[in-house]
């Protein structure tokens, strides 16, 4: 009989069994690391929306806190309740023809309204925003007329050019024409303070109030912000 020196005592290869075993430790093991690198991109994306979204938020309250500051000795602002649940009001600048300037004629003398606004049906679902923060302004957008533009517009699918990007126009039921300048946002309120009766107010009638309150917010964030600018 033939012995194999090279090969040691009580040596035996692994059971079909054992095989077994450790291809589905294996495999659960690697199910296990691709549920975690996923959840790591899904999470770093998440962040990267909300830090965008955070950017362009900042960059349009320091572009209102400009504009507050060098409204026109004569400007004045209205503050209209449109709705109580939940909250939407519209401002409206007059006398302030250097704000939001954009389009074909940028300086328009023209009211310019803010306001919280709705997107259309299509556009929503259960896991997206309902809301977005609207400008108008009378005559910027004029549509030709044209076989289903009034709901091409109720749908949003009609753009519009604002420097590089093109914006989706949103018509309203008062055939005003809104281009979107914050998106995903949960909610958005005004006040003005009243300094003869130091109150703040939800509504009022076109006047020149020494500050005015904004509070948003955005639909990834749970906590508001709340920002105050001076007037004068």
């Amino acid at each position: 009989m033939c012995i194999d020196p090279n090969r040691r005592a009580g040596a035996r290869a692994f059971t079909l069994l054992e095989v077994a075993i450790g291809v589905t430790v294996l495999a659960v093991l690697a199910g296990t690391m691709f549920t975690i690198v996923q959840g790591s991109l899904q999470a770093a994306g998440e962040i990267q929306i909300v830090q965008r979204d955070n950017r362009r938020i900042e960059r349009y309250v320091t572009l209102l806190r400009q504009y507050f500051r060098t409204l026109p000795t004569n400007a004045t602002m209205g503050l209209k309740l449109i709705e109580r649940s939940p909250v939407m009001q519209e401002i409206t600048f007059h006398g302030a023809p250097e704000m939001f300037v954009w389009g074909e004629q940028p300086v328009n003398r023209e009211p310019l309204t803010l306001s919280l606004r709705r997107y259309p049906e299509a556009m929503v679902t259960p896991d997206t925003p309902e809301f977005y923060l609207g400008l108008t302004r009378p005559a910027f957008f004029r549509p030709k007329p044209g076989e289903g533009l009034r709901e091409a517009l109720m749908s949003a699918s009609v753009t519009y050019p604002v420097g590089p990007r093109d914006l989706p126009i949103v018509a309203d039921e008062k055939t005003r024409y809104w281009l979107p300048i914050v998106p995903a946002l949960r909610s958005m309120t005004w006040r003005f303070y009243q300094t003869e009766k130091k109150r703040w107010v939800e509504e009022s009638s076109p006047t020149r109030p020494p500050l005015v309150e904004l509070v948003l917010l955005p639909y990834e964030r749970n906590t508001p912000i709340r920002v105050v600018f001076a007037t004068r």
